[in-house]
């Protein structure tokens, strides 16, 4: 029998903030997605695979990002994103409603692609916000080899 593999990332609270400016137009550039799992009311915004060697990263009780072991943005989740998170952060009121798109069984994008970038930037800005002045963020992610 095999332990499992500890992944321990440090994560540094200025070079995350770093990455995610201009998080909308690197999204575009990488060709991130939008997609909201009515379901299980997540929302995730992201390349469509996560690259390898990124952990999830709790900012807050209801967001998180992809991060890599550089403090790299590879991507956000939001938990609770209808139920909790839009009535808690007004700049995402009508994003349940532009999610209009069906993807697949209860996933959704939205109709309108400007819609997308107008969303990015938001998310931008609650994430920074979110950040705030924290000097220090550690995680450790344990994985099965």
């Amino acid at each position: 029998m095999s332990l499992p593999k500890i992944i321990t990332t440090k994560v540094e609270p200025q070079k995350l903030k770093n990455s995610l400016f201009n998080l909308p137009s690197r999204a575009k550039k990488e060709k991130w997605i939008l997609l909201w799992d009515k379901l299980t009311d997540s929302l995730y915004f992201s390349p469509k695979i996560i690259p390898q060697g990124n952990i999830l990263f709790s900012i807050t009780n209801e967001l998180s990002v992809y991060v890599n072991t550089r403090s790299n943005v590879n991507g956000i989740f939001i938990e609770n994103f209808s139920a909790n998170f839009v009535k808690h952060n007004a700049d995402f009121e009508e994003l349940p409603e532009a999610l209009n798109k069906k993807v697949e069984d209860e996933t959704y994008t939205p109709g309108d692609k400007d819609k997308s970038e107008l969303y990015a930037k938001a998310l931008e800005a609650s994430l920074i916000e979110s950040i705030g002045d924290k000097t220090k963020l550690s995680y450790p992610d344990f994985l099965g080899v």
